[in-house]
């Protein structure tokens, strides 16, 4: 039985945190992304938040991150209601492997 590490809480990305490594064996374009865009996007369109092991405090192993979009609302489903429903999720958190 494997153990998993005991983690940090969640704290906002830094140039400290080492993502090199990072993989999280589903979408390739996830891992590109925190390696190189979420830094430039940090506090511009985009705040990403990492774990990180407590015994390797600077290692990645986990990130989600919260960024602003624009939406159509024209492209929304109103529902019997008459309310308006955003078909998007944007977040999503993302784990290593």
């Amino acid at each position: 039985m494997t153990v998993a590490p005991a983690l940090r809480v969640p704290e906002p990305l830094t140039a400290r945190h080492d993502a090199s490594l990072f993989n999280n064996g589903v979408h390739v374009s996830l891992d590109r992304w925190l390696r190189e865009r979420a830094s430039a996007s940090e506090g511009l369109s985009a705040r990403t938040y990492v774990i990180c092991p407590v015994n390797e405090s600077d290692r990645v192993v986990g990130y989600f991150s919260i960024s602003t979009a624009i939406v159509d609302v024209s492209l929304w489903d109103e529902r019997v209601d008459g309310k308006r429903r955003c078909p998007l999720t944007a977040n999503r958190a993302i784990l290593d492997t």
